[in-house]
């Protein structure tokens, strides 16, 4: 707030009338709605100038709140209040928006939570599975294993030969034994 207000005389009493025909009774009420409701203040202060429809009182009023170096930038930000509100609503749609973003968090969480315990689940049954399946297999493998330790030292050239054999004499022939 311009320290302007407070000094005695001309300039004072003119800081006084700007702070009044913004629709502030005093420099005291001003402080006291800003430090109320700071995000709601600045629109509100922002609307009070735009009201103003004599554009050289209008000048004056941001000159003498926003200085002559910010005459500019806050001229733009009195005429385009309706952009600052629709962007002030946006922030808060944002915000809301990352809300959800974080419940879709908590729901994939939830999700790759149920999804270890269905891994878990299936990993349980193959183990019991493999534990019905495994003597079997285990017998399999004996048979194999038995019947390759038959065919080692000649087993299967007899047993090609009987299999010949039986063959032959089912088709009704006769052989003689030097095959």
């Amino acid at each position: 707030m311009p320290d302007l207000v407070r000094k005695k005389g001309l300039e004072g009493d003119r800081a006084k009338l700007l702070v009044r025909e913004l629709g502030y009774g005093s420099v005291g009420e001003l402080d006291r709605q800003r430090r109320a409701s700071p995000d709601e203040f600045l629109p509100d202060f922002m609307q009070r100038f735009a009201k103003i429809k004599d554009a050289k009182k209008q000048e004056q009023l941001i000159q003498f709140f926003a200085g002559q170096e910010w005459l500019g930038e806050f001229g733009r930000m009195v005429k385009g209040i309706d952009t600052y509100r629709e962007a002030a609503k946006l922030a808060k749609e944002a915000k809301g928006l990352d809300a959800i973003g974080e419940v879709w968090n908590l729901h994939k969480l939830k999700l790759a939570f149920v999804f270890k315990q269905i891994t878990a689940g299936f990993l349980n049954i193959m183990g019991e599975i493999g534990k019905v399946l495994s003597p079997m297999a285990r017998q399999v493998g004996d048979y194999f294993l038995e019947w390759s330790r038959k065919l080692q030292g000649g087993g299967l050239r007899l047993r090609v030969q009987a299999a010949i054999k039986g063959f032959i004499n089912g088709l009704g022939f006769r052989l003689s034994s030097d095959l």
